[in-house]
């Protein structure tokens, strides 16, 4: 049986999507890409559990792709002390990943 591939979302992915209205472009990519959209456990929890407790909205409606099931969390054995970036990339690793995506600020 053929493992499914998984692509790794970014808080910026996830956050910039939020704030204009995309986040259904992940249930379109991953339908039509066939992939399995993960995020690592301390990325949900910047983007939804700290985005909600700091008063954005944009963290209700990611909360409601992870409630749809488009995407889902995963814990990550590693130091909760390193940067969300640095857990991104031991993610890739560690989950054999075949895409990340993320958005970059070019300012």
């Amino acid at each position: 049986m053929k493992q499914e591939e998984i692509v790794l979302l970014d808080s910026s992915c996830l956050i910039s999507l939020a704030k204009i209205g995309g986040l259904s472009v992940l249930e379109i990519f991953k339908k039509q890409r066939g992939v399995v959209l993960l995020v690592p456990q301390p990325v949900y929890k910047e983007c939804v559990v700290e985005g909600i407790k700091d008063g954005y909205q944009d963290a209700l409606f990611i909360k409601e792709e992870f409630e749809k099931g488009i995407m889902a969390t995963k814990e990550i054995d590693c130091s909760t002390e390193l940067p969300v970036d640095e857990i991104l990339i031991v993610s890739a690793a560690l989950w054999c990943v075949k895409e990340i995506l993320l958005m970059m600020n070019c300012s």
